[in-house]
């Protein structure tokens, strides 16, 4: 993801796994049977729920490659297992520890952009495409609620709070994804721009 940060406890938390891994029971060798365990190759069908995994050293090159499919919770212990696929071996194998390794980017990535608290923020200014603005303010940060600014004549709250939700945006606000600015244009006639 164009060398954003990931969550370092969990790339730690997977090698962990994947260093004690031992195989339990060897599985079909069978590709056509691989779907029942997940370890279809994502390459070869599309909503498979297999995960590749590879590892690489500092050159680029291959430490361990290997394909993670279903978890099988129980295995007469309190540890439970999942079924794999090594490179270039056709055999499945039921090996120890609970592999997850996600598969999607806000499994990994570091998701937060930012958690500023409503009391921090005096105003917020919205300004939508056509260039219609709503705006509400705090005059100080002991007032409970968001005064909303240039109300049409005849109109009015529906309750007090009614624009709070606003201030809580950048509360504990996360991404799902990511994707450098330069190869990410926002097109002007649909995007939103707020200010706080």
């Amino acid at each position: 993801r164009d060398n954003y940060p990931v969550q370092s406890e969990k790339i730690g938390e997977l090698l962990v796994k994947l260093t004690r891994m031992e195989k339990v029971e060897p599985k079909t060798k069978l590709a056509e049977k691989y779907d029942r365990l997940d370890l279809v190759d994502p390459a070869d069908k599309e909503d498979t729920r297999a995960k590749e995994v590879v590892l690489k050293n500092s050159a680029g090159d291959d430490i361990a490659r290997l394909m993670v499919g279903k978890r099988k919770f129980t295995l007469g212990t309190s540890e439970g297992g999942t079924y794999v696929l090594m490179a270039d071996d056709p055999q499945a194998w039921l090996v120890t520890g609970e592999l997850n390794p996600g598969a999607r980017p806000r499994d990994w990535l570091v998701r937060e952009i930012s958690n500023i608290k409503d009391d921090d923020i005096r105003r917020i200014s919205v300004v939508h495409p056509d260039g219609e603005t709503l705006a509400v303010n705090k005059s100080t940060s002991e007032q409970p609620n968001y005064t909303v600014e240039a109300i049409p004549a005849g109109m009015v709250l529906k309750r007090d709070s009614i624009a709070d939700d606003m201030g809580r945006v950048l509360s504990n606000l996360l991404h799902d994804d990511v994707k450098k600015a330069d190869d990410f244009a926002f097109p002007s006639d649909t995007t939103i721009k707020a200010t706080f």
